[in-house]
This record gives C-alpha cells, structure tokens and sequence, in this order.
C-alpha cells in the first residue's frame, strides 16, 4: 500500500466513523499537517473521497463532509436488497477456500473483540471480503459505495448491546451457508441483514426522540 492509499484509508475510516462528521469543514492544510504529507495527495485523496459521495470539495483549500440522512438510507437499502441476491448467489458460487478462511479469521476477531468502534471496522470489512468473493468488480465497486452510506448511521446502531450478538450470529450463518455453496441461504442472509440493520436504527433513533 502506497502512503496516499494508506492516508486515503485513513481520512475515510474518519469520515466513515464519525470523527469527522457529516457537515464538517476539513482544512486541506491540516489534514496534510496530521499525516505528514504535502497538500497533493491530500488534494488527490479528497477528489476521491468526492466520487465516492462522501465529501464534497469547496474553495479555500477545503472539503465539507457530506450529509447522510434516513431517507438516503431508505433509497440506500432499496438497491442494496437487489445486490444481495446477486452477492449471495455468485459469492457462493466462487468463493475460495482462502477466502473462506480469512472470513473465518475475521469472525474470529469479532468474537473477541468488545469495542463498538472496532466491530464496526470488522464487519465492515467482513462484507467487503463477501463482495469481493463474487469476483465481479463493478458490483464490488457498487455495493462499496452504497456501504460508505450507511457506516456513518452504523455508529448510532453500536449503541445498542443487543445488536453486535445478533450480527455475529448472522455471519456465523452466512460463513456456513458459503461453505455449503448455499445460494439461496446467503441470499436470504444478505437481504435479512440489510433489513435487520434498518429496523435497528429506526429503533434507536425512533428511542432516542422520547
């Protein structure tokens, strides 16, 4: 990994979970003050971060955060129901066994780890390893983007206990039925996680207005 990927992962891990927030001015000044490199790549990284909807570049050598709302959500989750299917299926049908045991390392970590901020990085990542399993890059690059739309609100989720023993079950299940080549049970999988994810945000957000 070249330093301006490893300072991309970074920025957007920030923006992702909600160290920088939605809204929030970065200076293209101290952002390259923080990771120690000229204004370039800190210019390149936030034309990325751009395309991927989730900063939007304004004069001043600056960048403001983008807003993420429930109904970008629901928008969201309406094409993320379509891709699971297609996930699902062609996941089980090319998924590697080296895959398979790196999924399994993950789960791993995610059993052990107690910290919301770091399961939240796991699972994350957990998918994105499902996704690239299909070994189809456009739908990679899809359900990528529309996962950078959802982490943000993740963070009001990992406020609820009851949720993290829930999706460590579901990608028990989900591993198991990709080692079955299970098509039609990681599709089901997918779709319900998707569902399961909104109903526990409505919760907590509807929770928190009493």
């Amino acid at each position: 990994m070249t330093l301006r990927d490893e300072v991309y992962s970074a920025i957007k891990e920030a923006i992702l979970l909600l160290d920088y927030r939605p809204g929030q001015v970065l200076s293209l000044k101290t952002l390259a003050g923080i990771h120690g490199v000229s204004a370039t790549p800190i210019r390149e990284v936030l034309i990325r971060l751009e395309a991927e909807g989730l900063v939007n570049i304004e004069p001043r050598n600056s960048a403001r955060v983008t807003s993420v709302s429930l109904q970008d959500l629901m928008h969201v989750t309406e094409v993320r129901l379509v891709l699971a299917d297609q996930v699902g299926r062609l996941a089980a049908q090319r998924i590697t066994d080296e895959e398979l045991s790196i999924l399994e390392t993950l789960l791993g970590k995610m059993e052990r780890e107690t910290d919301r901020r770091a399961l939240t990085a796991l699972d994350s990542e957990f998918h994105e390893r499902v996704d690239a399993a299909t070994k189809n890059p456009y739908l990679v690059w899809v359900s990528g983007l529309l996962r950078n739309q959802v982490v943000r609100l993740w963070s009001l989720v990992a406020n609820g206990d009851s949720y993290w023993p829930t999706m460590r079950a579901g990608r028990l299940e989900l591993l198991s039925a990709l080692r079955r080549k299970a098509e039609s049970e990681c599709q089901k999988n997918l779709r319900e996680h998707v569902m399961q994810f909104v109903g526990q945000l409505k919760e907590t957000v509807m929770g928190g207005a009493r």
